[in-house]
């Protein structure tokens, strides 16, 4: 029941980057994050985009994180 719930109510970007102030932990939430979604999308894009950008992540570690999956 507790999964069910939290996938009908997804938490805000914001609220998923909440505290994360270590490189490491931010590298491996973003990970996850590419290696759960199949980026076929603009939605996709764009949500991932806000993610990096939320972790303090450039455009240039984004894309190395991107092209390890």
């Amino acid at each position: 029941m507790f999964l069910q719930d939290e996938l009908q109510r997804p938490k805000s970007i914001k609220a998923l980057t909440a505290g994360i102030d270590d490189p490491a932990a931010a590298k491996t939430m973003y990970t996850l994050a590419v290696a759960a979604i199949t980026i076929d999308t603009e939605a996709e894009r764009t949500w991932l985009d806000r993610l990096a950008e939320h972790l303090g992540f450039s455009r240039e570690i984004q894309s190395f994180i991107e092209e390890q999956r």
